[in-house]
Parts: C-alpha cells; structure tokens; sequence
C-alpha cells in the first residue's frame, strides 16, 4: 500500500483553456491489395481480399493496381480508385463499405477494421490495494463522425440510464467543470462516461490513508458500487453502445494521480474481437498484488477452453485450471471469467467458440520487484492472435531522468512468440538480454533505454510485444511508476488519430513513430504543434523514425519550437502516411499510457490450439 501524498493539480490545469476538438483515437486506416493494408493518400480499395494478409516490406505500399473504388478516410464517400473523383456521397447513417458502396456506418467502420466502432465491452482492472476497490471508473467516447451520436449502456445486460452520468468536460478559467450532456453527442465532442462508483471506500489496513478516488464532485456514476467481484470469479462487465462509430477507452480510477494505482486502456470495438489469444498478464506477483486475466463473453452460450502453462488457481465458483490440461468454461453474454494467479499465465492459450474480449493485468505491480518504491494496478485489453505482427518499433516515453541522460533510462520490454522457431532480429542490434529465438508460447523479457526494431522472419511467426513504465522509487524524481502497455506492430499503423490526454496528471508526452512509405517519410502534423520535427532515425535501416512531443510538463503548457503551446484535452494528429502514438502521462509515484488508436486488421493466419 502506498503512503505518500500530492496536491490537486486542478488549480493548474483550471487557469489553461482547452478547445475540443473533434475527438476520437482513431480516423480508419487506408486497405488496399498489398499485405500491409495501408496505401498513402487513399481510403481502403475494393481490388482483392490480400490487404489483410500481413505485414508488408516498408515499401511496398502503393504498388498494386488502382482499379476499382475506395473510400475516403473520413468513410463519408466512394471514391475512383484512379483518378480520385467522387462516385457517390454516402447518405447520413451510412459510410463506404468494403463492397465500395454506401453501407450503415457502424458496418462501415467494421469494414475499415480500425478501432472505431459501435459496442465496446468494458470492466476495470482486479485490484483493491490501498482501498481502491470500487473507485470512480470512468469511459471517453469520443465523436468523430460528423453526426450527432446517441449513447446508450449495459451492465449485466440490463439497459442502464445513463442520462445522468454522461458529462463533456470543460476547462475554464477557474476550474475543470463537468456539462452534462443532454441528448445526443454532438460531432467533434468527447464525453465521459462515469461508469461507477462505490458508496464507501474498499477494505485498508489504514482508513486515514484510504487511496479510494470518488468521481468529480457533482457528477453522479450510472452504478453506485463496485461493479465486479475481486479475486478468481465469474463477474459482471459493461457494454458501451453507439448509433454512429466512436471511439473509447477506459481510465480507473478516474482522477487517478491521487490514487497513485491508476491504469487506462483504449477498447477494441467488438468486431475486432478474436477467438484464438495467447494469455498475457501485466507483471510478476509483488508483495501486494498477483497477475492476472479477465475473459468477457460477447454471445450467450460462449464456450471457453483454456490450456495454461501454469495452475490457475479456482475460486468463487470457478474450477481451477490446471497447467498443461485443457479446461473448459460456459459464459453468457458479457459474463466474465477471472483469474487471479500467483505465477504469470503469459503465453497459455485460450480458445472460444464465439468471439470474446481478454483483458491482461495485474493487482498492483511492482517494477523491478525490488527497489521499485511502490505499485500501480494494470490492465490492457489484448489483441487477438491474428492482430499480431511480425514488427515492432520500441521507443519509450520521454526520459524522467532529464535531458542530459535522456538515453540512460533503461525500461523493460517483453515479447512472446506464438510459432515455434521464430527467430528474431533487430536493428542496430539486440538489446543486452533481448531473445534471437522463442519458441511456441515462450516469453522473453529484456531492458532497453534506446530506440529498437525487432522483427521476426516472416508473417506465419507473428509476435507480441509489450511497454512498461518503471516504478517511481527507481527515478530520484519519485515521478510515475510501473504500467504496461501494448506495442501496436508496423501492420496496424494508421494516418490519422485523434485522442484525449487525461488532464489529471502533471507530466503528459507523446511518442511518435513514424514508417517510410513509398520510398519516403510523410510529415506528421499535430493540431498544437503543426508539422512535427526532431525526428531521430530507429536503427540503420532508414524505415523508422520517432519523435516526442511534450503536452505538459509540471501541470503547465509546454511551448513548441514555432511559437504555439501545447496542453493535456484533446488532439488531432495525421499524415499521409502510417505512423503511430502512445500517449503516456504520469505524476507522483502515478502513471498510465495506451496507443492512440491501432487497426485490428487480420495479420497472420497462426492457429494457438489448446490441448
């Protein structure tokens, strides 16, 4: 449990006003024939079905043939294929479709396979330490479409009233306020969603120092409790549900830097989810927390089988698992099963014969597990196995050591295979520790404080990869502390991202990467920044290259090389061609971090079978 203590940030952040903007994480990533999925300046193309095979060399993209028609990338028109003239202008409750016509937009942004969409399954991570159990879990959405969005909520599929709880935020002059959002969400507007909140503080040793984080004074949470049950159970979730496609994500608790355990993670809409997952948690078991999973049925009558590599402990109802054995688990719709285990489940399989969402955590993690100072709770929901690629760039967040030792803090890095003999490579080269060969299932962990590619020998060895941030006890400043976060691969990269930076934190920054495309780098323009500069190439090979960006820096605007400002609220960034984002923000012994946004495009056609 934690034991140390901060001032509000709102006194700060109220004297800074910040415009919303048209906000969601992600605008739909281009398609086309070539096997990356992504062609500069033009929407998804209706030529053939191979743009979701895989990852594709740096500079292949744009070489297949233009026949046929594609999409804008706001989704609003059919456009020639050759010579970009507009075909037809799609009605408003339509957006091009995967046929090249004018289809419902939610069906239309399942055809992109962005992360736009229109049901999200949501719950907040297992953890409890210092009191926290219960805390104001809070969901953005973010409206990019350019029609008013009606909003609705399950939980325990049961419609929920959310007419009370959904508010726009505001930064004015004196203060953050909370503007209820009455009738639909306007285009270009972010709500959020506050989802629940306990009517007590969860169980601690000591109540004085309870890290419980109550929601906004005036705001009031759809559910008053916790809304799932702690520890190894069948428990509940939430389903977010829009007429128009959105984006969102989730943050517990919300207002979270007080709490010192906060952890955020963006929602992959239902239709990218998956069937097939190779189980990742967040960390090892520390002194106060265990890792763990969380498995969330979309249909009733789910069947789940799980293969782990280690005993799963049962409890509350639930059958253990044993390591090496297949068990099998019934869930109805939105039903979760979890598991809390002392030892990590990293690279057990999981098969279903229904799509459903998997969620990766921890408790309350510490890193390293010695010397780290203090924990912060984790969860990130987890691709499916066929959203895997074959490359990733590493780049961390901006050092906290400073700009003089801006390449001297090292963090650690964990990749899992799902193929035996995948071979890895890297450029400029391995990381002291980094694996050149996994095996099915194997999961490598290594430290590295400079830029990094690693990439294995093709598409049919897919990898995942994942962040962390290392805890504030390692860093004299005692600023952020352990996270976890999923490395989108090169395949999933878009041009176009918009995205909210939580205003609760003192230090906010960006990191970009950006892939030559064509045979070279597209500009990246951020909304406060312009055309972003200071890239630095990753490695030798001239495909990468990364750049940081700054929002705050001691809860205050940071200001940029032409004359502009940049604060925490919501962005936009784009390009004409792929790049990506991480936004990370941390605090006094706090922090938390997600992608802006990602494709969930079918990379790879590996099977992961249980026993």
């Amino acid at each position: 449990m934690k034991t140390f203590s901060s001032t509000s940030l709102a006194s700060v952040l109220a004297s800074v006003a910040i415009p919303l903007l048209p906000i969601a994480f992600v605008v739909l990533p281009s398609c086309s024939s070539d096997d990356r999925g992504f062609v500069p300046d033009q929407g998804p193309v209706f030529v053939s079905d191979a743009g979701d095979a895989g990852d594709a060399a740096p500079d292949s993209a744009g070489e297949s043939s233009c026949a046929g028609t594609r999409c804008s990338r706001d989704l609003h028109q059919v456009i020639d294929g050759c010579d970009g003239h507009v075909v037809e202008t799609c009605a408003a409750g339509e957006g091009c479709g995967k046929s090249g016509t004018c289809v419902p937009a939610c069906g239309a942004a399942a055809d992109a396979r962005g992360s736009l969409g229109c049901e999200f399954l949501a719950l907040p991570p297992d953890s409890t330490n210092g009191g926290t159990g219960g805390s104001c879990f809070a969901a953005f959405i973010g409206n990019t479409w350019d029609e008013p969005v009606n909003l609705a909520l399950e939980y325990d599929n049961q419609a929920q009233d959310i007419s009370g709880s959904t508010y726009v935020p505001v930064l004015e002059a004196d203060k953050i306020t909370y503007q209820p959002l009455n009738g639909p969400l306007p285009p270009g507007k972010v709500a959020i969603v506050f989802l629940s909140q306990a009517a007590i503080a969860g169980p601690v040793v000591d109540p004085a120092n309870s890290k419980f984080i109550k929601c906004p004074s005036g705001t009031k949470a759809v559910l008053a409790m916790d809304p799932i049950q702690h520890g190894t159970a069948l428990t509940k979730s939430f389903r977010l549900k829009s007429d128009r496609p959105v984006s969102a994500y989730t943050i517990w608790p919300y207002g979270g830097a007080l709490s010192y355990v906060s952890s955020a993670t963006m929602l992959y809409p239902t239709f990218s989810l998956g069937t097939n997952y190779v189980l990742m948690d967040a960390w090892l078991q520390s002194n106060v927390g265990m890792p763990g999973v969380q498995i969330v049925a979309d249909v009733d009558q789910t069947q789940v089988k799980l293969t782990p590599l280690v005993d799963l402990p049962g409890g509350n109802g639930v059958s253990p698992a044993r390591a090496g054995e297949t068990s099998t688990y019934m869930l109805n719709k939105g039903q979760t099963l979890q598991f809390l285990s002392p030892r990590e489940v990293n690279g057990s399989a999981l098969v279903a014969d229904h799509p459903v969402a998997v969620y990766g955590g921890s408790e309350c993690m510490n890193i390293p597990i010695a010397g780290a100072g203090a924990c912060d709770a984790a969860q990130q929901q987890l691709p499916a196995l066929q959203q895997w690629g074959r490359e990733y760039v590493g780049v961390r967040y901006r050092s906290r050591l400073g700009e003089a030792a801006s390449d001297s803090e090292s963090v650690p890095w964990r990749v899992v295979a799902a193929v035996d003999g995948t071979v890895l490579s890297y450029d400029p080269a391995p990381p002291l520790g980094a694996p050149t060969l996994l095996n099915h299932g194997e999961t490598a962990t290594f430290w590295s404080a400079k830029p990094f590619t690693i990439r294995s020998q093709d598409d049919a060895h897919p990898i995942y990869m994942s962040a962390y941030m290392t805890g504030g006890g390692t860093i004299i400043t005692q600023m952020g502390d352990p996270e976890f976060v999923n490395v989108v691969p090169s395949g999933q990269y878009l041009d176009k991202y918009v995205f909210f930076a939580d205003v609760n934190y003192a230090e906010t920054s960006l990191t970009f990467i950006r892939q030559k495309s064509q045979g070279r780098f597209s500009d990246v323009e951020l909304d406060c920044a312009g055309t972003l500069t200071g890239w630095q190439p990753v490695g030798k090979d001239e495909q990468f290259e990364y750049t940081r960006v700054d929002l705050s820096r001691g809860a205050t605007p940071v200001q940029v090389s032409n004359g502009k400002s940049c604060f925490v609220g919501p962005h936009e960034a784009h390009s004409e061609g792929p790049f990506t984002i991480t936004v990370w923000g941390w605090d006094y012994y706090v922090s938390y971090a997600y992608p802006a946004g990602l494709g969930s495009r079918p990379l790879n056609t590996v099977d992961y079978p249980v026993k």
